[in-house]
């Protein structure tokens, strides 16, 4: 495949209550306004009802509240009209822990036993071989007299404190709620022990989000085989990779995604990568991308809106309040303050 073709002007769409349809409409519009490259929030299935669609519960497709394939085709050749190509954001780093996702359901149910056990970023010794779950509104201990159990179509379900939860197997007429939960390949806990007692990595300190290993081979090649089928076409600029910094090996990861087989293109996939960069960090030049997402940018660009007078009113009063502060003394201790309140778990 020969190079990338540059994005040109870019616009980025939140497809939330618009879907494929409603972007079709605007492409008009867009094109009058000089854009050449329409930019998505992300296309795969999230959980319902997300205003944002980063909550992935199933990569294998589309997710339905935003139109079918057919409507993508239709928002594709509509671009296509125009001279305009669609940039594609996609989210290799962590699922969402729903229901909906087939894949964590299936692995809270079966536990190491699961074909889907290795998808997901969880520390099994830790606890045992069980996946702690820190959402109660209370200690279990004051929850557990209430819950009940039902057969589900995919199987037995246990309810607590007005949420449900998949049972390895069916109870018997003898166990007590205390008894079922005990042999599951999960435990419940109160939500103020999320910091300190779970064993599965999160996106930043959010519980519903669960990161995946996509640097193992079958979960990259699961995760991406419909995004490689979408893409496999000149219409689709390239991907915006969603938090690159989460990944434990970004560069062999980004170096996987370039070599991702297309056999219909023949220019390869523009590769940009949502990565906040700090003043002193540089993009290692080895990664195949075209660049970041501009975070760098727009912070310098912020800098030119902010009025010095203003600057020099509030820096005046925080020595007022609590004497002369260095940022950078402040930053390092603000730092150091969240890691030990929100990821001592981590550490």
């Amino acid at each position: 495949m020969s190079a990338p073709r540059p994005l040109g002007s870019t616009y980025r769409l939140q497809l939330a209550g618009l879907g494929f349809a409603g972007a079709r409409r605007l492409v008009g519009y867009l094109d009058d306004v000089g854009i050449e490259t329409l930019y998505l929030s992300p296309i795969l299935r999230a959980v319902p009802g997300s205003t944002h669609g980063y909550d992935v519960v199933d990569p294998t497709s589309l997710d339905p509240s935003l139109g079918s394939l057919e409507e993508f085709e239709a928002l594709l050749e509509e671009l296509d009209a125009h001279h305009m190509r669609v940039l594609l954001d996609i989210v290799p780093n962590h699922m969402a822990c729903d229901a909906r996702n087939e894949w964590w359901w299936d692995t809270l149910r079966h536990g190491l036993s699961s074909p889907y056990a290795a998808t997901f970023d969880i520390d099994w010794a830790r606890l045992a071989n069980r996946v702690l779950i820190p959402s109660l509104s209370a200690p279990l201990a004051d929850l557990v007299e209430s819950a009940t159990w039902e057969l589900g179509p995919q199987g037995p379900l246990i309810s607590v404190d007005a949420k449900t939860y998949p049972l390895a197997s069916e109870p018997t007429a003898s166990e007590t709620a205390q008894g079922i939960l005990e042999r599951q390949n999960y435990r419940l806990a109160y939500w103020r022990l999320s910091a300190h007692e779970r064993n599965y990595r999160r996106f930043f300190d959010i519980d519903g989000l669960v990161g995946i290993q996509v640097e193992r081979d079958e979960v990259f090649v699961r995760t991406h085989q419909f995004i490689a089928q979408i893409s496999d076409d000149e219409r689709v600029a390239g991907w915006r990779v969603d938090h690159v910094d989460g990944l434990r090996f970004p560069h062999q990861y980004l170096g996987r995604l370039s070599e991702l087989q297309l056999p219909e293109r023949q220019s390869s996939p523009v590769i940009l990568v949502e990565k906040i960069v700090a003043e002193d960090e540089r993009i290692p030049e080895s990664w195949p991308i075209a660049g970041t997402t501009g975070y760098e940018f727009m912070s310098h660009a912020s800098g030119l809106l902010v009025d010095p007078v203003g600057y020099l009113a509030i820096a005046t009063l925080g020595e007022q309040l609590g004497g002369s502060v260095v940022f950078s003394e402040l930053g390092l201790a603000a730092k150091r303050e969240v890691i030990a309140s929100s990821f001592p778990g981590e550490l």
